[in-house]
């Protein structure tokens, strides 16, 4: 598979790939219960390939947390887009939705609630598409680093 995830990491301006090795990570405080917001991102490393149908989904962590969407109070959301989503436009996504692809962004309603497309049968793109993930731990839990959250790509993988 020639797409991957990445986060932005502003201490070296680099885009780190997310991997077993180094995988997407958030500390929580459960005790008087927590948000964490981060802009991650997708993109295409294949230039003779191009992608449709891709699909990402917050699937589980070590302690299956958002197994089913929505475990222990935990809720875990994905939105698209280069900008940091509104809490309404959080509030009214479902806990472990799938964020799929469109081929055609300007008829998407609401944009938020997909990615584009990457490439078309004629030109690769290799561009960094950002989404956002949201973690919401409620109050009364236990504090904790989460180095697990994974999520689940899928794609149809075109040739160009």
């Amino acid at each position: 598979m020639a797409l991957k995830l990445y986060e932005y990491n502003e201490d070296t301006n680099q885009f780190d790939e997310i991997t077993a090795i180094n995988p997407i990570s958030s500390s929580h405080n459960g005790v008087d219960g927590e948000t964490v917001t981060q802009k991650l991102f997708i993109r295409n490393d294949d230039l003779t390939k191009w992608y449709s149908g891709i699909t990402i989904l917050p699937t589980s962590t070590p302690d299956d947390l958002v197994s089913a969407g929505n475990v222990a109070g935990w809720e875990v959301k994905l939105l698209g887009g280069d900008t940091a989503p509104t809490e309404g436009q959080w509030t009214n996504r479902v806990s472990g939705t799938v964020l799929p692809s469109t081929a055609n962004m300007a008829t998407a309603s609401p944009r938020i609630h997909f990615l584009p497309q990457i490439g078309t049968a004629v030109a690769p793109d290799d561009n960094y598409y950002p989404f956002w993930l949201r973690i919401v731990v409620p109050v009364n839990t236990r504090n904790r680093t989460e180095n697990g959250i994974s999520l689940t790509v899928d794609e149809t993988e075109n040739a160009i």
